[in-house]
């Protein structure tokens, strides 16, 4: 449906969606109709703040060729690497999801990854059987340095790093502890108990966390690990989430259960349909390709 920005009277209702090339989050006609773009929620009839963002299953692709029951998952800048929980290799695959004839192999430093993550120059592995994470170089050589994670938790799953720190995933701690790159535990911590008590995932974007695990549910933190009250879901798709990264675009994560990484792209925004004299929020709707708009007064 179209409409005519200042328009004259409409037949149209409340709750009606309708497309526009607009950057504003509301249109306000001339008329008095006033449209909320997708992706902002409304507190009041006249004040609308603007929703988290929302991101949406686009694609993925099976690893089950290479690896069963994966647990971690890093992203160097280009490819995708798959470590194997119950494995002791790493293996890499293009984001098309194509296996490139290339691995390493952890089994002389830890049978049982948990984690993975490139931080722009090494590996590193967490080792889940000796509570150790493991550096190795960008060709999976292992550079005979390791950080003791034991004093802080024996849990270690998986991690993520800001440049020039690493933060761990504590599991039974539901916390993330952090430690420089010469393994030197930095006395700083954040729970995330009260949003995943089982967190398995973590990845840093650039400006915030974002941690997932047994809930279904990708929660975003920022730098201090504050709760933004943001999400998304990977629920509908994964059961086991064992990992999830960030290319700068597009979130990918790794599931346990189906074998596979799924890709999360932006959407324009989650728009909640309102109903009723109050505008109580009810269904979802998820767009891609448009810029939606949602008449609410």
């Amino acid at each position: 449906m179209a409409i005519k920005l200042g328009g004259g009277g409409s037949s149209s209702q409340i709750g009606e969606v309708v497309l526009l090339n607009r950057l504003e989050n509301v249109v306000t006609l001339a008329d008095g109709r006033v449209y909320l773009k997708a992706g902002v929620v409304e507190t009041t009839t006249s004040t609308y703040p603007d929703a988290p963002t929302s991101f949406v299953n686009t694609d993925s692709f099976s690893v089950s060729s290479q690896e069963t029951s994966p647990y971690g998952l890093a992203y160097d800048g280009t490819y995708l690497w798959v470590a194997g929980g119950a494995g002791d290799d790493v293996t890499k695959w293009s984001t098309a999801g194509v296996y490139q004839n290339v691995s390493f192999s952890t089994a002389s430093q830890d049978g049982l990854v948990f984690g993975l993550e490139f931080d722009g120059t090494n590996f590193w592995a967490s080792g889940y059987l000796t509570n150790k994470i493991y550096k190795y170089n960008s060709s999976g050589v292992y550079q005979n340095s390791y950080i003791d994670v034991s004093s802080q938790t024996t849990t270690p799953y998986n991690l993520t790093s800001t440049g020039v720190h690493l933060w761990v995933i504590g599991r039974t701690e539901a916390t993330i502890f952090k430690y420089d790159l010469n393994g030197n535990y930095q006395n700083v911590s954040f729970s995330v108990a009260a949003q995943e008590s089982s967190p398995s995932s973590i990845e840093w974007d650039g400006a915030n966390f974002w941690v997932g695990g047994s809930t279904g549910n990708v929660y975003k933190y920022n730098g201090s690990g504050v709760y933004q009250n943001e999400l998304f879901k990977v629920g509908n798709q994964i059961t086991t989430l064992n990992g999830v990264r960030w290319d700068g675009t597009n979130f990918w994560a790794l599931s346990q259960d189906p074998d596979s990484v799924f890709k999360y792209q932006l959407g324009i925004g989650l728009a909640k349909i309102p109903t009723g004299g109050s505008h109580s929020m009810t269904s979802d709707m998820v767009y891609l390709g448009a810029e939606a708009y949602m008449r609410v007064k």
